[in-house]
């Protein structure tokens, strides 16, 4: 799963959000800077809830760039450094894992035969 997930980013055909930094100053000139900074006072519940996804993107892009590569008996094994740990690498190689196989998936029923017969699966399934 992670020489498929390198593959992916090396293609990229997988895109991360921007750092938190710039998604404040973005949200501070945008339309929703009442939203962002609160209605009638500087709210920082609000600011976090619309930080949270930019945080964690960067957590995660730490925490991948914190993994180390090594060779056991043929195998690759990823191992993080003392203290650290790798929750969500492991969050992000099932999620590309997973859009993967859907992927192959719906490319395989677009092979096999036309729209009608995939929509006439579907209603019968429900």
């Amino acid at each position: 799963m992670y020489v498929e997930m390198r593959d992916k980013l090396q293609k990229k055909m997988v895109g991360f959000l921007t750092d938190e930094m710039l998604a404040e100053e973005y949200l501070i000139k945008s339309s929703y800077s009442k939203e962002f900074m609160g209605q009638d006072e500087e709210d920082p519940g609000a600011r976090a809830w619309f930080l949270a996804p930019y945080l964690q993107t960067s957590l995660c892009i730490n925490e991948c760039i914190g993994l180390s590569l090594s060779m056991l008996s043929g195998n690759l094994k990823l191992v993080e450094s003392p203290g650290n740990r790798k929750d969500r690498f492991s969050s992000l190689l099932y999620g590309i894992h997973y859009v993967s196989l859907i992927d192959k998936d719906l490319l395989r029923e677009e092979d096999n035969g036309d729209d009608f017969d995939y929509i006439a699966s579907l209603v019968q399934s429900v």
